[in-house]
């Protein structure tokens, strides 16, 4: 297929599918169902296998973390990117393994099942973009309480 099969309608900027309250909403849904879902994994789980082969699920709720972080804005995204740009290789799999790296203890963080907590993951949900307006301002306040 080529450009002329699917002639494009529209010569502007894309319009989002979804309105952004919503996306939001959902978003901070997902972050909350997530959270949950790592809160209740046994010790013996964290090491089991995915079905990313290579990846226990410890792994990959560090990189899952490490993206959501990284969506918080764009000093995060400045952040992790030039680490892994340092590292040099391949830029993707240097991203994801500092990911890896910064959220191994994500077992002693999801310990803290209070609502009081709020370091690492445990504080995706409430200082996500999902519940404010200016995610510059919840990427600032993850990265100073992560």
């Amino acid at each position: 297929m080529n450009t002329t099969d699917h002639p494009h309608a529209e010569t502007g900027p894309r319009r989002p599918r979804m309105d952004r309250e919503v996306a939001m909403r959902l978003a901070e849904t997902e972050y909350e169902r997530f959270l949950d879902l790592l809160r209740s994994l046994r010790p013996e789980d964290w090491n089991k296998a995915t079905d990313c082969p290579g990846w226990d699920v410890r792994a990959m709720a560090g990189h899952t973390t490490g993206m959501a972080l990284m969506a918080t804005g764009l000093k995060e995204t400045l952040r992790q990117s030039m680490i892994a740009k340092r590292r040099g290789g391949v830029p993707l799999d240097a991203l994801t393994a500092l990911q890896v790296e910064e959220h191994a203890d994500l077992t002693r963080l999801l310990g803290h099942r209070d609502n009081q907590h709020r370091g690492g993951v445990a504080a995706l949900p409430a200082t996500s973009p999902a519940t404010t307006t200016d995610s510059s301002k919840a990427g600032r306040q993850l990265l100073d309480e992560a």
